[in-house]
């Protein structure tokens, strides 16, 4: 195994992405790397070590950065690695700049403005509002690209204001959640410094990694 670590809880899982700084939640053709390869029997249960309830409690908690970061997929970023992570991503620009050279797609551009108007939306208000035809794929895209993350998981709420059904994602930018200081902190630097660096640190901590797969998944 490539991570011989044995994950048993929520703060496991914080503990690991915090060391290492990235995780993916399932496997993305990056043999070992994944929280799937680390908690087999685990899941779906409804047990405390189940892990597809940990990915609530990381989101809600803030303390690791969740969000469909990995080929599409959903995974971890460490609170240390976002920024460089968010430079390599977003190529140096912030969204309005994209906006405004026509590198963003009027959908992502809606997605956006209702985000920032409305902090901490449920996807399925989201949805409401700004329509449902290319929405999964254009929030999926906004995630990879780092101007939307998934801050927490939240229940819709009858008449009464009693919460029924799923646990659904709530969207918010980075620059909201955790500081635009923050977020843009590692704008001074090329991203492509951004992207090796990235890379180095992840064949530090995770010796033996394919490398030519996790390249793959941690460019865009």
């Amino acid at each position: 195994m490539l991570i011989d670590r044995s994950l048993k809880s929520a703060k496991d899982l914080t503990d690991l992405v915090n060391e290492i700084g990235f995780l993916p939640l399932f496997n993305v053709g990056v043999p070992g790397f994944s929280v799937e390869e680390m908690t087999p029997g685990q899941w779906w249960t409804g047990l405390n070590d189940d892990p597809w309830h940990w990915r609530e409690e990381a989101a809600n908690e803030g303390e690791i950065i969740y969000g469909k970061m990995f080929s599409n997929r959903a995974g971890f970023v460490s609170r240390a690695w976002f920024p460089k992570f968010a430079n390599y991503r977003r190529d140096g620009y912030d969204f309005d700049s994209r906006w405004e050279e026509g590198l963003e797609t009027p959908r992502n551009q809606n997605i956006m403005e209702f985000v920032r108007m409305h902090p901490m939306s449920m996807t399925s208000d989201i949805k409401k509002n700004v329509g449902k035809t290319g929405f999964e794929g254009a929030l999926t895209d906004l995630q990879m690209k780092t101007y939307l993350v998934i801050r927490g998981f939240d229940r819709k709420k009858n008449r009464y204001q009693e919460p029924y059904g799923w646990s659904i994602g709530v969207m918010d930018t980075p620059e909201n959640a955790f500081g635009s200081e923050y977020t843009i902190s590692a704008y001074n630097e090329n991203p492509e410094k951004s992207f090796r660096d990235i890379l180095a640190h992840i064949e530090t901590v995770c010796p033996g990694i394919d490398k030519d797969a996790l390249e793959r998944i941690i460019r865009r």
